[in-house]
């Protein structure tokens, strides 16, 4: 007999190995670890993670996790060789759910572009795919002086709050991802922003150019503390295509080396070329590319209602 049903805390490590995979555990062990230990601080739930059993054997496990922002992060099911792909649409209707309960807009799940299966999956969970997201680096001692434009400054907001008219500024006409534009108020984006990677306000900036702002670039170390992150860099429709964005790069490069940390990371919606073009002009390379599908919640509420059976 199958059944569906919220982890207990005596399974939550075979629930998330099999989440990301199932692979070697000992390839797994440290991220297992940095997960676990992360729930047991508190900071991410395993309220969404759910497993299916027949009997007491685990035979596949799906998680969704609430964010700051009203926003969600959900990983595909992952069944057992042995079970019917009804088993995975199971788990994910069931995480579908648990979310469209909570007080969240949208849902995202980052997939392998290969990944035909878990996209299907997903769209029968609600879910469309946006686009695909080019994850870029650039080691810090590739900074260009001949980028650099000293007019340009980032001033540290006060606080948070303070950004978001700087940022609405710096919308309209955007390539990436304006599928997400009006889809969530300007506290939501800013709770996003600020729960991304290891918050420090003094990295929250606007951008001035001789006094006047332009712009907006949030920076953000990663979680281990190895590399910094470009949360956000956005220009006013008026400043763009004037190199303006290479130059908020050296800006971040220069932190970064001054911080010891030797890469830059970042994701740009593959769409948006003009960015591509920048960044590529300042070093940067990929090393990843990921697509982005986006389930709003209600169309998931709807679509759970009519979720099928497993037997």
């Amino acid at each position: 007999m199958l059944t569906v049903e919220v982890a207990d805390p005596a399974c939550y490590g075979a629930a998330i190995w099999m989440v990301f995979g199932g692979g070697m555990r000992r390839a797994m062990a440290g991220r297992l670890a940095a997960i676990l230990q992360s729930q047991r601080q508190g900071k991410v739930s395993f309220d969404g993670l759910f497993v299916a059993r027949r009997g007491e054997r685990i035979v596949g496990a799906v998680w969704g996790t609430e964010q700051p922002g009203r926003f969600a992060t959900v990983w595909p099911a992952r069944v057992m060789p042995s079970e019917s792909p009804a088993v995975a649409k199971l788990l994910q209707q069931s995480v579908a759910k648990y979310l469209a309960g909570l007080d969240i807009s949208i849902a995202q799940s980052l997939i392998a572009t290969d990944a035909i299966s878990d996209q299907r999956l997903l769209e029968e969970a609600g879910f469309q795919s946006v686009t695909n997201l080019e994850y870029l680096f650039l080691q810090t001692a590739q900074s260009r002086a001949d980028l650099a434009q000293p007019e340009l400054n980032g001033v540290p907001f006060a606080q948070t709050e303070d950004a978001a008219p700087d940022l609405i500024a710096t919308y309209p006409g955007t390539l990436d991802c304006p599928e997400f534009d009006g889809l969530r108020p300007i506290q939501d984006v800013i709770a996003g922003y600020r729960d991304t990677g290891a918050f420090e306000l003094s990295l929250w900036q606007r951008l001035e150019f001789n006094g006047q702002p332009i712009g907006v670039m949030i920076l953000a170390p990663t979680p281990d503390f190895q590399h910094l992150e470009i949360v956000y860099l956005g220009l006013r429709p008026e400043m763009r295509n004037r190199g303006l964005g290479k130059a908020a790069v050296q800006l971040a490069l220069a932190e970064a080396q001054k911080r010891g940390i030797d890469r830059l990371v970042l994701a740009v919606d593959q769409r948006n070329e003009p960015a591509i073009r920048s960044y590529s002009a300042c070093g940067f390379l990929g090393y990843e590319t990921r697509r982005l599908m986006v389930g709003r919640m209600r169309d998931a509420a709807l679509i759970s209602e009519t979720a099928p059976t497993a037997t």
